[in-house]
């Protein structure tokens, strides 16, 4: 098979022709059962004839996570993936976010920084905190189920840990039996 080609993933007819390709990809030739990679920004895309080895950025039929499907041409047979606004991670348009990547949390259809020690939040400020980065653990002063949330560093050398005990040390450092990190005698 020549380079940029991949063999037909999924379907034969009853002849032997290719029928349908993996994802990020469409049948170029059906007969030869080969398939060629979609648009970058395509997850899926549409079936050629043995006419076009390349697709275009409006022959999506749907796309990824981070970008939206915009009708750029009414033809009726396929749209563009349009990037998403920044920090959004899922949207339904250039305007409206529906889904934020993390470190960030969505108002409206806008998102918004969370507060710095939070991975994932609710809100703007350090209470709420849903997950934290590494080298901070997630506590919950009033008790589990209440909905104030505080990423609180790890101690000392701790590259990640419970609110009780350190799991993983930072480099240069080991993890004794007592949960605590020791330096490494070289």
């Amino acid at each position: 098979i020549s380079e940029g080609y991949h063999e037909c993933r999924m379907l034969y007819d009853d002849y032997g022709n290719c029928n349908g390709c993996i994802n990020e990809h469409y049948v170029f030739s059906s007969s030869r059962g080969l398939c060629c990679p979609c648009h970058k920004t395509c997850k899926t895309c549409l079936l050629f004839s043995d006419s076009s080895k390349y697709t275009f950025d409006d022959d999506c039929l749907s796309c990824y996570d981070g970008y939206y499907e915009d009708y750029i041409y009414d033809d009726g047979k396929g749209f563009s993936c349009t990037p998403c606004k920044e920090h959004c991670s899922v949207c339904s348009d250039s305007e409206t976010c529906t889904s934020c990547k993390e470190g960030y949390y969505l108002v409206g259809s806008s998102c918004t920084p969370c507060h710095e020690t939070c991975k994932t939040c609710r809100g703007i400020e350090s209470k709420d905190c849903l997950s934290c980065y590494e080298g901070y653990y997630l506590n919950s002063p009033n008790g589990p189920s209440s909905s104030n949330k505080y990423c609180v560093r790890c101690g000392e050398n701790c590259a990640s840990c419970t609110e009780t005990e350190c799991k993983t040390c930072s480099d240069g450092y080991y993890l004794d039996g007592n949960k605590k990190c020791q330096s490494c005698h070289v």
